[in-house]
């Protein structure tokens, strides 16, 4: 999703807050602790102390978005050129959540709600960490950038 889709999509406003993180050094180094929420959006466990997350997430909070990092334009002749956009979680696993927020190299955008309540149609199903989810939505990004590049 672009920033406009996800901004009209999530306003911030009330309960609900964007916040930008440095995370150049590694995802570790946001302190973030994270556990699948009810219906299996990330929810923050913890916040550790010096972690860059420190003073702008708290405790409690559930991840509504997060940014990742694609590559796009890839070629026998070219790595390719870093695409950045975001993934809802609510269209996605747990696992596939974490598995975005990984692939941010210097900033990691997120989108989170302090009074956030799951609706709707029940739980959904949340995946063990056990990285098959994620195996599969990277497998599935791969073939989705092999097939733009074969244009």
């Amino acid at each position: 999703m672009s920033d406009a889709e996800i901004d009209a999509k999530y306003p911030v406003g009330g309960s609900v807050y964007k916040v930008v993180l440095d995370c150049s050094q590694s995802n570790i180094a946001l302190g973030l602790l994270l556990k699948p929420g009810e219906d299996g959006r990330p929810v923050v466990k913890t916040v550790r102390p010096g972690g860059k997350a420190l003073g702008k997430v708290s405790v409690g909070d559930t991840i509504l978005a997060t940014t990742y990092v694609g590559l796009t334009n890839i070629s026998e002749n070219s790595w390719g050129k870093a695409d950045r956009g975001w993934v809802d979680t609510a269209t996605v696993s747990y696992d596939d959540a974490n598995a975005a927020m990984t692939t941010n190299a210097n900033t990691i955008g997120l989108i989170l709600d302090h009074e956030y309540k799951p609706s709707g149609g029940g739980a959904r199903v949340v995946t063990s960490s056990n990285g098959e989810d994620a195996k599969a939505w990277a497998k599935a990004k791969a073939a989705e950038l092999k097939a733009k590049r074969s244009r």
